[in-house]
């Protein structure tokens, strides 16, 4: 009788799992975790556009993280003109909004001004460090990035 790699990988993998729950049960060990439940909310949004007050569209794929306290959002792109799909087209943006607690407790974002990103990006990767947030590659206007750069945030001198 000749047995396929699947099925004896199948009856190890179903063993092992019968055996970890057998030994919980025996032993009187939860299988999971207490249930723990997550609540998602916006604690702040973009602020409005400067042209007009209008709404902020957000973006989609900024370099995002924590440094020094604060999270900060850089680069993205979105649709200002219109929807994809009734002829609008993609803007690649360059701010930085700084998101942080205030003393009562409430979250505001804010834009920094005189401060930027080297060009217009989006979808890049983005880690935080104890150095600040390393943000890797991207999309621009004009095709990929392969430049790597470092966000931080200086309290000393807001920026």
């Amino acid at each position: 009788m000749e047995v396929s790699f699947v099925e004896v990988f199948y009856f190890f993998i179903m063993k092992s799992f019968y055996s970890m729950v057998m030994a919980a049960v025996v032993l009187g060990m939860p299988l999971l975790a207490s249930a723990q439940c997550m609540r998602w909310s916006v604690c702040a949004g973009l602020p409005a556009l400067e042209a007009g007050g209008r709404v902020n569209p957000g973006v989609a794929g900024p370099f995002t993280g924590v440094s020094g306290g604060v999270l900060l959002n850089a680069g993205g792109a979105n649709f200002p003109a219109g929807k994809p799909w009734e002829g609008g087209k993609k803007a690649y943006t360059d701010e930085i909004y700084v998101v942080r607690q205030g003393a009562d407790g409430g979250f505001f974002c804010r834009l920094l001004s005189g401060f930027r990103l080297p060009e217009k990006i989006a979808y890049g990767a983005s880690v935080t460090t104890g150095a600040g947030i390393v943000c890797i590659g991207g999309e621009t206007g004009s095709g990929f990035s392969n430049q790597v750069f470092l966000l931080s945030w200086d309290e000393g001198v807001k920026k």
